[in-house]
């Protein structure tokens, strides 16, 4: 796909890198800064690119009520449309189901928690990033990262043991 970045949209996309940067403190969380910037500026750009909006505007729903509870029948009523299409239309569009684009974003915005508050408890993660259920949020992170999110945490801790600060 051949497409050109809105400059608004890369003013928009520095503005948020730059302000994520305030509380980074290690290489990894800029990699995680910059690889999250990216995502979004490239979903941003290739959006207007006349892909589908009703995709946009579901993705974007996603992003931001990402702690509430959402199925894909109260998405489908939301948006007018059949649970079954939009799932399609979605993954045509995502290469994902609308639920696992939200538990990618929601094991994001954890992992992003963890790394930038290593004391936080599993219980206030969970919440934070939609999840009423600690023990649940625990079992997802576990099979969309292999590990639970303490034993993640203890990795990334100690995968910056020996690394230059930058």
């Amino acid at each position: 796909m051949c497409f050109q970045i809105d400059h608004q949209d890369c003013k928009g996309a520095a503005a948020a890198f730059c302000s994520r940067l305030i509380s980074v403190k290690s290489a990894e969380e800029f990699q995680s800064c910059l690889e999250a910037s990216l995502k979004e500026l490239w979903k941003t750009a290739s959006h207007h690119t006349g892909s589908t909006t009703l995709c946009a505007k579901i993705a974007q729903y996603l992003e931001i009520n990402l702690r509430e509870q959402i199925s894909l029948t109260a998405l489908a009523q939301r948006f007018g449309y059949t649970p079954s299409y939009l799932n399609r239309i979605f993954k045509k569009e995502y290469g994902t189901s609308p639920l696992q684009y939200l538990t990618d974003l929601r094991i994001s915005r954890a992992k992003e928690l963890l790394l930038r508050h290593p004391d936080i408890s599993i219980k206030t993660v969970a919440s934070n990033v939609g999840y009423e259920d600690s023990r649940y949020f625990s079992r997802i992170f576990k099979n969309e990262t292999g590990m639970t999110p303490s034993a993640w945490t203890e990795q990334e801790k100690s995968g910056f043991a020996g690394e230059p600060s930058l």
